[in-house]
């Protein structure tokens, strides 16, 4: 990489709050505009780029902004005023945003006072505002500062929805092992996402982060540490601590005490945000020295005893599997546990510990329903209570608790009705995903809809599902080209609904209703309504919750199979995407599925 080139004001003009026409005549956003000289082999405006920015000290009227792109770094010092002018900054995809309109020329007289043309634009770059808060911290009025911290609070939210816990982890460790550009940036999102999001995700991301760093300070021998130790950076006195003290204390604990051990340790800390950093780079540095530089993420992932969204969706197919071989006879058992417990040892530790989490979770269910007769489930307890107690769980002890958790699951939903989304292990809208992945590959459509319904929050009913399929409707609406000829969008109208069964029992009232009703979810979905008008008005609150949630499910599988088969191709999304991708998602979306446990107990 080249060495940074260095700008820094009055020699460059920059001023804030500059409108620019960005895309379109009527939009308008604010922007810090900055003319510069960039040097000749630099091309940032279809170039990828990082882009960062920080503080240039305490009392500092500057700021530093840094693009690295292809090999170069380009760096600027620019005065802050701009910069607070132009907060809080626009809605963007990693987040909120503030501009950086770059023109690679002269200032020219009174510019300040004009538009600027994106045309005449070098680059647009986007500072994130977290970013930027922390670099302007202590710089800002309280009010201003009070305003920031709230809207950061929503985005956090908003992202926590976007990135699993266990995404938001694997992602910070494996930029650290590879050594990416992406390594400082996926940890702020470590520390962000512990300080901003919501008390169940910082509960499973803290979780998870302290499981991880006692896998992986356990595992390391003394060479490990040692050589890690020989490598720490002067001012790294979070990482010598942790190398230093916490390989003791985890050593001397046993092993169902560890996590809480490394999070007690990590809470000792007097500086939260720089203890958080140093556990993700201790992590991926043991993890670098003991395996070498080049082991797969998947492998990586999984000596570490982490999981990432794609290890999640790989048990949330067996917890789908494992409650499907629930519904069979208990003759199938053997095949059941068989073909489970082959792919749930190739998960290692994070295999395992799903299986003792579901199976611990199936006896706190079926001990109270056997009440003063727990005998009629002795063998299955046994079998959980080995697998608990075996730190190292063979194929026959993990074989023997699969038919456990068959015979307790089978055993609650009959004397009790205890269904599958009671021992679930796993985010629910992975799960979802896991059981529409299982429908396309041929799951019968009954036992989808049963654990799809069993997915479903306690409190959810059927006029709650009616709008959470109207969102999956629009979803496939929006893709409709608004200009297609009538008289083709009419007979494909009525080809959707002759694939749709009326009358009472059938699923044409839903169908219509959420054909109609897309356009108010989603302004640019296709309007659909004039092709409807001999379809007869329904109540159709009254019919959903007449439905229930069942009913509901089902009738909303029938619609979506009937869309994607008339409006697939033309909407460019297939069968698959539309039940496997969007319906999960717009239920995850509009807060239908099992939410986690309230880490406060409230």
């Amino acid at each position: 990489m080249t060495a940074p080139q260095q700008h820094a004001p009055p020699v460059y003009a920059c001023a804030a709050g500059a409108v620019l026409h960005a895309h379109a005549g009527e939009t308008l956003e604010p922007a810090v505009l900055l003319y510069t000289f960039l040097p000749p082999d630099v091309e940032l405006r279809d170039a990828p780029a990082r882009v960062d920015v920080h503080a240039d000290g305490p009392g500092s009227a500057t700021v530093t902004v840094r693009v690295l792109t292809e090999g170069q770094s380009l760096s600027w010092q620019l005065p802050i005023a701009p910069f607070v002018a132009a907060l809080p900054g626009q809605p963007g995809d990693a987040g909120r945003m503030v501009l950086l309109a770059l023109v690679d020329a002269e200032p020219e007289p009174g510019f300040w006072a004009r538009p600027a043309d994106c045309e005449r634009l070098a680059a647009e770059l986007q500072l994130p505002v977290a970013d930027l808060v922390d670099a302007l911290r202590g710089r800002l009025t309280p009010w201003l500062a009070e305003d920031l911290t709230l809207l950061l609070h929503d985005d956090a939210h908003d992202r926590a929805v976007d990135h699993s816990p266990a995404q938001t982890l694997a992602s910070a460790v494996l930029a650290h092992y590879r050594g990416d550009l992406t390594a400082e940036p996926t940890t702020t999102s470590v520390v962000r996402a512990l300080e901003l999001a919501p008390d169940s995700f910082t509960a499973e991301l803290g979780g998870r982060l302290c499981a991880a760093l006692a896998t992986a300070v356990h595992d390391a021998d003394d060479p490990t540490i040692s050589a890690v130790l020989e490598r720490v950076g002067p001012f790294e006195s979070e990482v010598l601590r942790i190398l230093t003290m916490l390989p003791a204390a985890v050593g001397s604990a046993a092993p169902a005490k560890r996590t809480d051990v490394v999070m007690q340790f990590l809470l000792a800390a007097q500086d939260r945000d720089e203890t958080v950093r140093a556990a993700v780079s201790v992590i991926a540095r043991l993890a670098r020295t003991r395996f070498g530089p080049d082991l797969p993420d998947e492998q990586v992932l999984l000596r570490l005893g982490m999981v990432d969204d794609a290890g999640l969706a790989r048990l949330a197919r067996l917890w789908v599997d494992l409650a499907v071989g629930s519904s069979l006879p208990a003759a199938q058992d053997d095949s059941t546990t068989a073909g489970v417990a082959a792919r749930l040892l190739a998960q290692g530790s994070p295999g395992t510990v799903w299986l003792r989490d579901t199976a611990a979770s199936l006896v706190r269910l079926g001990l109270p329903v056997a009440g003063r007769h727990p005998d009629r489930i002795a063998p299955a307890l046994q079998a959980v209570k080995t697998l608990l107690e075996d730190d190292d769980a063979d194929g026959a002890t993990v074989r023997g608790a699969l038919r456990a958790c068959l015979e307790l699951a089978r055993f609650s939903r009959a004397r009790a009705g205890v269904g599958p989304g009671r021992w679930l292990e796993v985010p629910a809208p992975v799960a979802a995903q896991a059981i529409t992945a299982a429908y396309l590959a041929g799951t019968d459509r009954d036992t989808t809809v049963d654990l799809l319904t069993e997915l479903l929050e306690d409190d959810v009913d059927g006029i709650d599902l009616l709008d959470g399929l109207v969102c999956a409707t629009s979803q496939l609406l929006v893709h409709l080209d608004q200009q297609e000829d009538l008289e083709l969008r009419r007979l494909q109208v009525g080809e959707l609904l002759a694939a749709v069964p009326a009358g009472p029992r059938g699923a044409r009232w839903l169908l219509a209703t959420t054909l109609l009703e897309a356009r108010t979810h989603d302004p640019a979905s296709a309007d659909l309504g004039p092709f409807l008008l001999a379809e007869a008005p329904v109540d159709a609150e009254r019919l959903a919750g007449k439905a229930g949630r069942g009913g509901m499910v089902s009738a909303g599988l029938t619609c979506l199979e009937a869309l994607a088969q008339v409006f697939g191709e033309a909407a460019q999304m297939s069968r698959e995407e539309l039940l496997g991708l969007v319906l999960p998602s717009a239920l995850a979306e509009h807060d239908l599925l099992r939410r986690p446990a309230d880490p406060t107990g409230e």
